[in-house]
């Protein structure tokens, strides 16, 4: 009974799918072709969706492909991307200028703001300001590739920020004294009533360690001021009763300011007890004035100029006569070796004479080439050069080596840029600089870069004016400033920009 009912089931099974085998083929054989169509077509929507998405698949797809085969790494990209975003938030501005941060700017006066300007405006807002300024700069320049932000600097070590607050290995400048123009501007001339209605400028002097500088003449009174470059000020005024002051020095620790006129006596004025002292005529010298002196650089010695060839020699410190040395002709120039122990003069026979001042003699006298009258001898600080002044206005410059074992020496160079008779020679502290002054012509000052032994072009400035007839001249302490006094009684200041403030 049970396997009689089996078989009956699966008789029914058949019977019933084939009934329905004969319905779908009967209804496909029956249908149209436009229901056929629209049967394909959902079938393919099924399988691989509308027509714009089975392209737009295709698309992504082989974009895929060809990232694959480049070997590229969507993931790695990504996270590359997202570092440098995040380096490039944290990056910050290297200074920041204060004067970026104004609320506004005026325009309307100022000939260099007046590009800036639109219509009629005369105060623009600082943001817009500075706005228009980075507009003007794109167009004249354009925006390099260092001012952009989002710059790719590939295979650099150094960070933005490193490499902005370390310039010191990058920008250098020259210690040496570069040639040709002279880095030279003009500051305001310590004034005072006093040295206004003085008369001529025969002294004008910095002091050894201090911002100060001195300045003397016939007016009978020594005015110090203090060198800012600026203002200038006057710190004190000492007068000189019936004593017209031809020459003046600061003594070397600069406790003192000597001074000396047509006399047969001299001053000194001792600045920290604040008074002046007279050093009373002394018959030995068997003359009326002591009107000239040089002190020597080690401060034991005053040199005074003598008459007939004589150097009276006094101490520095008692302010007695020492000794008197005697050369042939006059005394026209003396100067000094840096360390005090050689003093060199010159004089109307065309002959410079060695001293050694521990022994107080003459060691050596050479002639000055081509010299006939001899008005200034200087010796280099660094005892390199021997440089000879003459009444031709011809500066000779010699070798001191060979001035010291030669008779006749010939120079390195033979300077003719003067016309007049060279009454001073000065090197500054450094040797670097030779300033050549005449007494006896209008602008008659000019520098020497001494390297190159050429002179400088551009001092003085041809267009200036208030340069007259120079008398006299001196460098600072390091060189930061020079000045020249002349004969209207003004002290013209000079900024010499190679060199420290002072």
């Amino acid at each position: 009974m049970l396997r009689l009912s089996r078989k009956q089931d699966r008789k029914r099974n058949a019977i019933q799918d084939g009934s329905s085998a004969r319905k779908w083929k009967k209804a496909t054989l029956g249908s149209s072709d436009k229901e056929k169509d629209r049967i394909e077509r959902k079938l393919e929507k099924i399988v691989f969706g509308a027509e714009e998405e089975l392209i737009d698949h295709l698309v992504k797809e082989k974009k895929t492909f060809q990232a694959r085969k480049s070997g590229k790494n969507t993931h790695s990209d990504r996270s590359k991307t997202s570092s440098e975003s995040s380096n490039k938030e944290l990056r910050k501005p290297a200074w920041v200028d204060e004067d970026d941060a104004t609320d506004s700017v005026r325009v309307s006066h100022d000939k260099d703001k007046q590009e800036l300007q639109r219509g009629e405006e005369k105060v623009v807002e600082g943001k817009e300001f500075h706005s228009r300024i980075r507009n003007k700069f794109d167009k004249m320049v354009g925006n390099p590739d260092w001012a952009r932000l989002d710059a790719d600097f590939a295979g650099s070590d150094d960070s933005d920020e490193e490499l902005l607050h370390h310039t010191g290995s990058y920008l250098t400048t020259s210690e040496s004294l570069p040639k040709g123009l002279l880095q030279i501007k003009m500051c305001p001339s310590p004034k005072s009533e006093e040295t206004s209605a003085g008369g001529q400028l025969k002294c004008v002097e910095f002091h050894p360690t201090a911002q100060v500088m001195l300045l003397a003449g016939m007016n009978k009174r020594v005015t110090l001021f203090q060198v800012d470059g600026k203002h200038n000020p006057k710190i004190e005024s000492i007068f000189f009763e019936q004593f017209p002051i031809h020459c003046a020095h600061f003594s070397k620790d600069g406790n003192e300011v000597i001074v000396g006129s047509k006399c047969g006596h001299f001053y000194y004025y001792d600045m920290i007890a604040g008074k002046i002292i007279r050093v009373p005529w002394n018959r030995a010298t068997e003359q009326a004035e002591l009107k000239r002196f040089e002190v020597s650089p080690d401060g034991q010695i005053l040199a005074f100029y003598g008459t007939y060839g004589r150097i009276h020699l006094f101490s520095a410190k008692t302010k007695e006569l020492i000794s008197t040395l005697t050369m042939n002709g006059s005394v026209d120039s003396i100067s000094f070796s840096a360390d005090g122990q050689q003093m060199l003069t010159h004089g109307d026979n065309g002959k410079v004479y060695l001293w050694d001042m521990n022994s107080r003699r003459c060691v050596h006298k050479f002639l000055d080439d081509g010299c006939l009258q001899g008005t200034s001898v200087a010796m280099s600080p660094n005892g390199q050069y021997i440089v000879c002044g003459s009444s031709s206005g011809v500066v000779n410059v010699y070798n001191a080596s060979a001035c010291e074992s030669s008779a006749a020496p010939k120079p390195l160079k033979i300077i003719l840029n003067m016309t007049k008779p060279v009454t001073d020679l000065r090197f500054n502290y450094s040797s670097e600089m030779l300033s050549m002054l005449s007494n006896t012509k209008e602008r008659g000052v000019k520098m020497v870069h001494m390297p190159s032994l050429t002179v400088f072009s551009n001092f003085p400035d041809v267009r200036d004016v208030t340069m007259r007839v120079p008398l006299c001249q001196d460098f600072s302490l390091n060189s930061g400033y020079f000045t020249v006094g002349d004969h209207k009684g003004q002290a013209l200041l000079f900024r010499l920009k190679h060199y420290g403030n002072y």
